[in-house]
């Protein structure tokens, strides 16, 4: 990670992390980690969203099933959690929302 930014808790996520689309980590929640296999291949479902809705996604190596994907956002659901990713022109935006939090 360049620089050690971390993403301050704010009581609205559980776990948040933010990524370039070259697959570089900007800033992350100091325990939150993913794989760079991981961001690769989520960056990579935004291009192939029929395979997320079969086949779900992995993020910190939790299975998530596919609530939603087009090509700006994918949705997750893992029991009473859920994750949010959204790709901007520059970023990969990425939050979980554990059991009793929601978005917002």
């Amino acid at each position: 990670m360049e620089g050690n930014i971390f993403v301050s808790p704010s009581g609205r996520v559980s776990q948040a992390s933010v990524y370039d689309l070259m697959d570089c980590e900007m800033a992350t929640y100091p325990s939150f980690e993913v794989s760079l296999t991981e961001i690769q291949n989520n960056i990579a479902g935004f291009n192939d969203i029929g395979s997320l809705h079969a086949l779900g996604f992995y993020l910190a190596d939790i299975t998530y099933f596919t609530s939603h994907a087009d090509d700006r956002s994918i949705h997750g659901k893992n029991g009473d959690n859920n994750v949010y990713i959204y790709k901007t022109k520059m970023m990969l935006l990425i939050g979980v929302y554990k059991e009793g939090i929601e978005p917002g």
